[in-house]
């Protein structure tokens, strides 16, 4: 029986090559951002946490990612030295970023809310925290512990769906993401405008260097970065 030869691209992948559209140029000014970060903590639906207006100030004055925002814990803010440090970012690498001056005093007034609420979790018998890398085993009351907590904790209580263990854990994603448009529409901005917007408006704020890319978390300048730059922007 004759061998049948298969072509090459055969039980390949074949990827569709599609025409490249221009990225969008940002036009956030700096008194727009401004005003966009107040109507943040004023539109606010749970205003009682105060905790919206201080993520929104991270994401676009120490350049954070949402995720890494979300998950960032107690111990990481560093506030004497004006640091906050970044575990398990994009790629898995950490990385260490500014902690602006006008977010420290709001900040720590919400530390003091959050403090408050952990307390009375302890009280009631719950105030133990999710941790990273199956650290639980090795520290079993290190969940339990100030240093560990969420610094954005969601305001209820929820069951770990693996453990199954009550637990408090950090804001859903989608909460700031509709704080962050509500924001925007209260400011008057028209263009889209996402937790993305502001952390990219933080990082290329000034001429792009080293600095900036390794503050954000980049390993290199890209096109699209460049583009933003460059591009002109309206008053």
């Amino acid at each position: 029986m004759a061998s049948v030869t298969r072509p090459r691209w055969e039980g390949r992948r074949c990827r569709r090559s599609c025409p490249g559209s221009p990225p969008s140029a940002m036009s956030l000014r700096p008194r727009r951002t401004r005003r966009s970060l107040r109507c943040c903590s004023s539109t606010s639906r749970c205003s009682e946490w105060h905790c919206r207006g201080s993520m929104a100030s991270l994401l676009y004055g120490a350049g954070l990612r949402q995720i890494e925002c979300l998950s960032l814990r107690v111990k990481d803010v560093d506030f004497a030295y004006r640091q906050i440090l970044v575990r398990d970012g994009k790629g898995g690498r950490d990385r260490v970023t500014m902690l602006p001056e006008p977010a420290v005093q709001p900040l720590q007034a919400h530390l003091g809310r959050v403090r408050a609420m952990h307390q009375r979790d302890l009280t009631a018998g719950f105030g133990e925290v999710s941790l990273p890398h199956a650290l639980s085993r090795k520290y079993p009351r290190a969940g339990y512990q100030w240093g560990w907590q969420f610094v954005f904790p969601s305001k209820t209580r929820s069951t770990d769906p693996e453990s199954g263990v009550i637990r408090r854990h950090h804001l859903y994603p989608d909460t700031v993401h509709r704080a962050i448009k509500e924001a925007a529409r209260a400011a008057g901005i028209i263009k889209p405008v996402s937790c993305h917007t502001l952390r990219h408006y933080a990082e290329f704020r000034t001429m792009p260097s080293r600095t900036a890319c390794g503050l954000g978390g980049a390993s290199r300048l890209t096109a699209r970065a460049r583009h933003r730059f460059v591009a002109p922007t309206a008053p």
